[in-house]
């Protein structure tokens, strides 16, 4: 197919030249037909993120099940270990004046919550609530909490909050809880997520579930050829499609990533980690990342967190006791540290650095080295809802790619849809092609948490051939389309000269706006 060049009009809509311009991204993307039996869904703001389940092995009807049994767990287990949910069963339990008789779930956790802090020596404890509470209205007044305050919320940090009764399941406080067991609580929630969907769909020959980078997986066949290749996001540069730090091979095994790149507190000009040290009652920052390859995710997501508060020494030393457990740490000066066995579970090849673009011609027209252009795009928490009667919050579907002045593709950043769905063909100009999508079903990336719904994209300057390009003005160029929602689309231009640039878009029906950076790498 022969494309022509765009010359967009005054009368041209947006939703007209999103068609368009996502029949020219189809041309240029090359993709193959999906594998049968390989689906992925994706959905945002479940447990404050972002979730993806892939399923392989199974027809679309039992990789749907497998999704709703999935999130079905998964919204069980929220309303019981969500601390933040009034009346869910770890707040009422935090309340409590009196012994309180757990369910078996949340006895699990905080018997879970008692080892990791023994084990870690403090480095992890679910009671520190108090002191996050703290940062959290510290970043609201912009005044940092006073010596005083963070000296005694650690030094109560110091006693025994709880004590457990194995025998009648009950935990006894000891004294007022501050429960945040939301590092460890997560990690136990996807691997009975997991679970449920093993149980649901036993016609799969693999899963993983991944809530904002802490991934489960499970493969009927633990060879290589089995194995799902899970990306280690660079703390340095963790935009969705920036170029991983390293690439595991894991088949029934967890990986949690903890750091403090993902969010942060902002006080006055400075950025604070919101992983707090419970020993010092301070932000952790010695560490931008820990990744701990685990048995299980619950292990996995503990020590990712402790791994952030322990110096790189201290933490590789801890992991190197324990069984069946690896690590990888970076720290603020970006120097990695690996336990003993960590380079077993890398893949053979190493993930692509790509050089800086630097364009062919004269000095006047070529990209500038080190530049880049940095996107971001906050989807709705709450969209509203085509049809009078409001459903759920459903699977969002997005393009992003940049365009030339004429609106002739130039990259594609991004493109997150499903395969053979009745909602997925509404992104109408991708099957007026009448090509497929290859999703990476047998890939995933584990970075920190992020918020729900934030995402962050890099261009570097090169097309989709690889080729660098010139110096100009180009247009960012963004569709989204939602199950039982809205199809909207926002384009910027952001002039990619000699000089910063920058450009915002605003929200509407399913986001809540976006931006554009144009400048030297940071």
């Amino acid at each position: 197919m022969q494309y022509g060049i765009l010359r967009p009009s005054r009368a041209t809509s947006a939703t007209a030249l999103a068609t368009v311009i996502f029949a020219l991204v189809a041309g240029t993307a090359r993709n193959a037909p999906a594998a049968e039996g390989e689906y992925s869904f994706h959905r945002d703001h479940i447990l404050g993120t972002s979730f993806d389940l892939k399923v392989l092995g199974a027809s679309r009807a039992q990789a749907e099940a497998c999704e709703r049994a999935v999130l079905a767990e998964i919204e069980r287990l929220d309303k019981i270990l969500n601390s933040r949910i009034p009346n869910s069963e770890i707040s009422r339990m935090a309340t409590a004046r009196n012994e309180f008789k757990c369910s078996t779930d949340l006895y699990n956790v905080m018997k879970a919550c008692n080892s990791w802090r023994i084990r870690t020596a403090g480095a992890f404890n679910a009671n520190v609530g108090e002191l996050f509470a703290l940062w959290k209205n510290a970043a609201k007044s912009n005044q940092l909490p006073t010596s005083r305050q963070l000296t005694e919320a650690t030094a109560r940090l110091k006693k025994t909050a709880w004590r457990l009764d194995t025998r009648s399941q009950t935990v006894k406080p000891s004294s007022k809880m501050h429960l945040m067991a939301d590092g460890l609580a997560k990690g136990y929630i996807i691997d009975k997520a997991l679970a449920a969907g093993r149980k649901q769909t036993p016609q799969a020959t693999g899963l993983l579930v991944d809530i904002g980078g802490d991934i489960a997986t499970w493969s009927a066949s633990g060879d290589d050829a089995n194995k799902w290749l899970v990306d280690i996001a660079d703390p340095f540069r963790s935009e969705n499609n920036a170029p991983a730090m390293t690439t595991l091979r894991l088949a029934n095994k967890s990986v949690a990533t903890s750091g403090s790149y993902a969010r942060h507190f902002k006080i006055g000009s400075k950025r604070y980690s919101r992983i707090i040290d419970p020993r010092s009652g301070r932000p952790a920052d010695g560490v931008v990342s820990a990744t701990v390859v685990a048995d299980n995710t619950m292990t996995a997501d503990a020590l990712a967190t402790a791994l952030c508060v322990l110096t790189p020494s201290k933490g590789v030393a801890l992991i190197n006791r324990l069984l069946h457990v690896e690590c990888l740490i970076v720290d603020s000066a970006g120097k990695k540290y690996r336990s003993r066995k960590w380079a077993a579970g890398e893949s053979a090849k190493s993930p692509d650095t790509p050089k800086p673009a630097v364009a062919a011609g004269s000095d006047q027209n070529r990209w500038p080295e080190g530049y880049n252009v940095k996107i971001g795009l906050t989807l709705k928490k709450n969209p509203p809802s085509r049809k009078k009667k409001k459903k759920k919050y459903h699977r969002p579907y997005v393009g992003v790619m940049i365009v030339s002045p004429s609106g002739k593709p130039v990259k594609t950043l991004a493109l997150w849809v499903e395969r053979k769905t009745k909602y997925d063909k509404e992104l109408r100009g991708w099957y007026s092609t009448g090509r497929n999508y290859r999703a990476k079903t047998r890939r995933a990336v584990s970075r920190g948490t992020r918020p729900a719904g934030s995402y962050t994209l890099l261009w570097d300057g090169r097309d989709d051939d690889g080729k660098p390009v010139k110096q100009g003005t180009y247009g960012v160029f963004i569709e989204i389309n939602r199950e039982g929602g809205f199809r909207v689309s926002m384009r910027a231009n952001i002039n990619c000269g000699t000089s910063p640039d920058s450009a915002r878009m605003a929200g509407n029906n399913e986001s809540d706006g976006a931006w554009a950076r144009y400048g030297p790498a940071k």
